[in-house]
C-alpha cells in the first residue's frame, strides 16, 4: 500500500500541469480586399470543412490550415470540434471519396501570410500577434 501511495505522489509531481498552460489564442483572417461583414462560427466551420465552397461574390473559398502552428490545436478544437487526427481523417475521406481536394496545409504563420497575400479568396487562422498586412481579422459571431 505504501508503494502505491508513493507511486501516486511521484506521478502527481512529474505530470505536467495542463491547466497552467495558457490557451493559444487565434483569429480567423482573410485578405484585406475581401469585402465581408461578420460571419458566424457555423459558416467558418463549414468553410474549413469544405461544405461552403463559394464566397458571397461567387469566388471559390480556399481554406488554409496552419497545421504546424500552436494556434491549430485551439482552432480545430474550438471552431471545428475536431482533434488534429480527426481533421486529417476527415479530409482523407473527402479526398478519396472524390468529394473535394485537400486544402493547403501551411507549415507556419509566414506561409499563411504569403499564401493569403497571393490568393485573396483564401481564409485561414493565425495567432493574435502574427496578423500583418495585407491580412485582416474576420469578425466571427455565434
Amino acid at each position: 500500500m505504501r508503494f502505491f501511495v508513493i507511486f501516486l505522489l511521484c506521478f502527481a509531481l512529474l505530470r505536467p500541469d495542463v491547466s497552467a498552460a495558457p490557451a493559444q489564442e487565434f483569429v480567423v483572417v482573410v485578405h484585406k480586399d475581401r469585402q465581408l461583414g461578420a460571419v458566424t462560427a457555423h459558416d467558418v466551420r463549414r468553410m474549413f470543412l469544405g461544405k461552403i465552397s463559394k464566397w458571397p461574390d461567387g469566388q471559390r473559398v480556399l481554406p488554409v490550415y496552419n497545421t504546424k502552428d500552436g494556434a491549430h490545436k485551439g482552432f480545430s478544437r474550438s471552431l471545428l470540434n475536431k482533434s488534429a487526427a480527426q481533421l486529417k481523417t476527415y479530409w482523407r475521406k473527402r479526398l478519396f471519396s472524390g468529394q473535394s481536394m485537400m486544402p493547403y496545409m501551411a507549415d507556419n504563420s509566414a506561409e499563411v501570410v504569403a499564401y493569403l497575400t497571393e490568393h485573396p479568396n483564401a481564409i485561414s487562422y493565425l495567432p493574435l500577434d502574427a496578423v500583418v498586412e495585407p491580412l485582416k481579422p474576420l469578425s466571427v459571431g455565434k
